[in-house]
């Protein structure tokens, strides 16, 4: 009889534990979730290497243990399938698993290109040009880091003695070049005389 009614007590704790323990779960709800560590967007150059700044997983209450910890088994997955050299928005995702709880995140990475492309100027002959003769392209070559050769891009144009190029890429950053025309006049200038060459007064 003894036995019977120390199992029943036993039963009847282990009951009031379990009911205790899910009225005190459904009122402190628990959260699982995922801090990101560095800025949630974060802006990269095209071709520079994209580096994870890592996460942490977090559980905690909404009335008891506020702070909450991070438990050491649970288990985070970081799927990171970043293309340097794709222009426009990515993202990297995060999936967090702890007991029967699960959490997810994102970081948004955003590819974009503000390098201007390089125009080269190919150099003039040392010899210059007499003036009034038309002066002969030496030539130029433009390249952009996305676009690569835009040669084709360039405009060119020729006021007073001096050539501008002008080419942007497909990002919209402009480049510019100068050169000065290599014109040369042998001709010295003329003076001319009114009147005689000798004055009398």
């Amino acid at each position: 009889m003894t036995r019977k009614k120390t199992g029943l007590a036993l039963l009847c704790a282990f009951c009031i534990l379990c009911l205790f323990g899910m009225i005190f779960v459904s009122v402190n709800r628990f959260t699982l979730t995922i801090v990101l560590q560095g800025d949630p967007e974060i802006i990269l150059e095209a071709g520079q290497k994209y580096q994870e700044p890592g996460a942490k997983v977090r559980f905690q209450g909404s009335l008891f243990w506020k702070e909450g910890f991070e438990p050491e088994n649970a288990v985070l997955r970081i799927t990171e399938d970043v293309n340097e050299s794709c222009l426009g928005k990515q993202e990297v995702r995060y999936e967090a698993e702890y007991l029967f709880f699960h959490a997810e995140a994102l970081r948004r990475i955003r590819v974009v290109d503000t390098q201007p492309p390089v125009i080269l100027l190919t150099e003039d002959p040392d010899e210059a040009l007499a003036h009034g003769v038309i002066y002969e392209e030496a030539g130029f070559f433009a390249v952009d880091n996305m676009d690569g050769d835009i040669t084709h891009r360039v405009v060119r144009t020729e006021h007073m003695g001096r050539i501008t190029y002008a080419v942007t890429d497909s990002s919209g950053n402009p480049a510019y070049a100068q050169r000065e025309v290599p014109f040369h006049d042998p001709v010295p200038p003329e003076i001319i005389l009114r009147g005689g060459e000798t004055v009398s007064h």
